[in-house]
This record gives structure tokens, sequence and C-alpha cells, in this order.
């Protein structure tokens, strides 16, 4: 976590040693231990509230991916249901379609072998 720190503000080992020894002169040795405990405990306490939040922000995404996921469901069945619809209309039409057009060729035919039935007549 140090070094993660000290990377994030650049600081090199020579320049921490300077800050070390200003701490140490500002605060005395026995504050020292006192201070440092205190950095550890916010240490603490900031790593703790990072892993709650990011618990909390992936129990939140995972509540709106099942609601999203229960609707994607509902959508799939409903588009399900209107194709299946859709081709039994549609069978329907061609159905009728093909019977009107073997109507169309009984009627139509049918002039022509009259027509060829009297020619052979004559």
């Amino acid at each position: 976590m140090i070094t993660n720190i000290l990377l994030f503000f650049d600081i090199g080992g020579g320049e921490l040693f300077i800050i070390l020894i200003i701490v140490f002169l500002v605060f005395g040795p026995k504050r020292l231990p006192e201070i440092a405990r205190k950095l550890g405990k916010i240490v603490h306490e900031v790593k703790k509230a990072s892993s709650e939040i990011s618990r909390e922000i992936t129990r939140e995404t995972e509540s709106v991916k099942s609601v999203i996921e229960a609707e994607t469901k509902k959508l799939n069945h409903d588009v399900d249901i209107v194709k299946k619809s859709i081709d039994t209309q549609t069978k329907e039409v061609k159905n009728e379609l093909d019977t009107l057009g073997e109507e169309v060729v009984k009627k139509t035919t049918k002039p022509e072998q009259e027509d060829n039935t009297l020619n052979n007549q004559k």
C-alpha cells in the first residue's frame, strides 16, 4: 500500500528518508509511534471504506443486471408469441392464395378444354 502511495506521489527513497527525518524532528521520538498507529488506522479505514463502496456497487449492478435479464426474458417471450402469430397468419394467407390460384387455374383451363372439345367435334 505504501509503495502505491509513494508511486502516486512519485517519491523516491532519498526523498522519503528526508521526510521521515523532518517528521522525527517535528514530532519527536515519543510521539512518532502514536502517529504511525494513527496513520495505520487511517489507511485501514480508507481500505475498509473502499471495499465497502466496491461491494455496494457490485451489489447494485447485480440487482440491475437481474432486473434487465428478467425484462429481456419477458420481451423475448413476447417476441416469440408475435412471431408465432405472424407465422400462423402467413401460412393461412399462403393457403388461401394457393387455393385461389388452383381455382383460377381450373377456371381458365376449363374453357380451353371446352373449346378443344368443340373444335374436335367439328
